[in-house]
Parts: structure tokens; sequence; C-alpha cells
């Protein structure tokens, strides 16, 4: 595996111009930014909660609607990555003797597209979505977990409603309009030739930097302008936890 780099020619703000210089320079520029240790490639997908049972005795997992693999890896040397707080783009790469001049090809082809106007939204068709099984199991289901947590079986349940629709399309498309629109805190998208995953998500699951890992989930609902002022619930306030440990 070669250097990490993360490559100053490729940068397209506002005005759209490329500039030049040394991966020294990238790297100092980098460390400006806060962003060391940046991300230059390694391995993108999805792992599945069936990989659990590999490293400690679970319950055998409840059987899925849609069946998915335990996981879905796959490894890249190279990556465009957006810096939101600049409005550029970085090309970032694990640079290495043999693949430098298709990393360069590619460094050019990046840039042609990033200088070039922005390609027309590709149009989709997302049905309703519908719950599964639907309300009715739903609320069995929580009338399920009260009986237990109630009998002290069980202190708490993380239960889910599994929503579903129909989509006529591409779902990157779909994906570019709803991060788009949304804004969420964290997204990502993931696809291959069999599935696709596009996740809008507020949590962080585990983020490791060093010898420092940092966990930020959700704990409730987000108030937003339209309910701040008329919802005072204690129900609707949420506290956003950050656990920082440190690995030993």
């Amino acid at each position: 595996m070669g250097r990490r780099r993360g490559d100053p020619r490729l940068r397209a703000g506002a005005d759209r111009r490329a500039r030049r210089g040394s991966v020294r320079a990238a790297r100092r520029a980098a460390r400006g930014r806060g962003e060391a240790d940046g991300v230059g490639g390694g391995w993108f997908g999805t792992l599945g909660y069936a990989l659990g049972a590999r490293v400690e005795a679970l319950p055998p997992l409840p059987p899925r609607p849609v069946p998915l693999p335990a996981f879905s890896l796959a490894y890249y040397d190279h990556v465009l990555r957006l810096d939101d707080a600049g409005g550029a783009w970085w090309f970032e790469a694990l640079e290495s003797d043999a693949g430098a001049e298709r990393l360069r090809s590619r460094l050019e082809t990046l840039r042609a597209r990033l200088g070039g106007a922005a390609p027309a939204a590709v149009p989709y068709a997302l049905a309703p979505f519908a719950p599964r099984p639907g309300p009715d199991g739903h609320e069995a289901t929580v009338r399920w977990c009260r009986r237990h947590i109630a009998a002290g079986d069980l202190y708490q349940a993380n239960l889910t409603l599994r929503l579903e629709s129909q989509l006529d399309g591409d779902a990157i498309d779909l994906f570019a309009a709803a991060a788009g629109r949304v804004r969420p805190a964290r997204a990502a998208f993931v696809g291959d030739a069999d599935r696709q995953v596009a996740s809008l998500s507020p949590e962080l699951f585990l983020e490791r930097r060093g010898r420092h890992v940092r966990t930020a989930p959700i704990k409730g609902p987000r108030r937003t302008a339209a309910t701040a002022t008329t919802t005072t619930a204690p129900s609707a306030r949420w506290r956003h936890r950050r656990r920082t440990a440190r690995r030993t």
C-alpha cells in the first residue's frame, strides 16, 4: 500500500479554478483544514448485523423480508471528496508506483468533469411508503415489548418500523435529490450490481482517529423551527451526546 495523498491539483470551488502543488503542500493544506489523516482510499461498503455472531454468542436473527449478505466491501485506491467548509473538491489517493499513471489519468478526467457544466438531474419516481407488516402488526409488537419489559424480561427493546416503496429509476438519483434536500449530518451511497444502499442519517456509529473512538447516536427526535414554538413536552426535547473512548 502506498502513501496517502491529498492532491491540491484538483480543486473546484465557486470559480472552478484548478491549482497545482506538491504532495507536501497538500498535506499542509489538509492539516490547515484540521484533516491531517484525510481519507485517501481503502475499503468501503456495508456491514450487516449478522457479523456480530462471529465475535460473540448471539441468538438467531429473525427472518428478513429481503435477505442481505453479512457484508459487502470493495477496495478503492482513490476518492473524490467534497470539503463542505471551503466548497472545494479534493482528489485523494493511496499512491503507488504501479498505479501512478492510472491515477494521473483519473485525476484529469475528474478535473474535466468538475470544470464543465453540471449534468441535468435524471428523473425518477418513488411510490408512497407503506409500513410492513402494517400498523396492526407494529402495534402488536409494541404491546409485546411492553409486556416483557413490565415482567422484567427486557430492560429495553430497539424496535423499528419497516417502510417499503417501489423505485422507478436509479437509486443514485434518488440519493442525490434526497441528500440535497434533507442535508443530513451524515450520508452515504453504496452500490453494486445487485443492490444499492442510500443512507441519510443523523447518527455516528463509530469514528476512529488514531487511538480515539467516538460515537454520537441520536437521542429522540430533532426539534425543527416549526415545532420549537408549539411543542414543549419533555419527549420532544433531545440531547446529542458525544462520547469519546480511548483505545487501550
